[in-house]
């Protein structure tokens, strides 16, 4: 069975992903996360990532809004890996 190129590079990205997450990210608010997917487009444009934030929802709360305060920097360290600056 062959597979799509998209669907190599969604678990190229959930393994790189939870890689950042786990050593590369110094934030407290992370906590107990796990990436559960990711999905890419077909033209590879644009990824959904999906995450389960074990806690209090005051907790899932606080997790959301520090990623979206701190978006920019998580690209920014994503793109600084090598296998992924042919996507930036």
């Amino acid at each position: 069975m062959r597979f799509k190129r998209s669907q190599r590079i969604q678990e190229l990205l959930l393994e790189e992903i939870s890689k950042l997450l786990q050593s590369g990210l110094k934030d407290p608010r992370i906590g107990f996360t796990t990436l559960t997917r990711v999905e890419v487009s077909d033209n590879l444009k644009h990824a959904k990532v999906f995450v389960s934030v074990m806690g209090t929802e005051r907790r899932k709360i606080r997790y959301f809004g520090s990623v979206e305060k701190r978006k920019r920097i998580y690209k920014k360290l994503f793109r600084q890996k090598p296998l992924f600056k042919i996507f930036a």
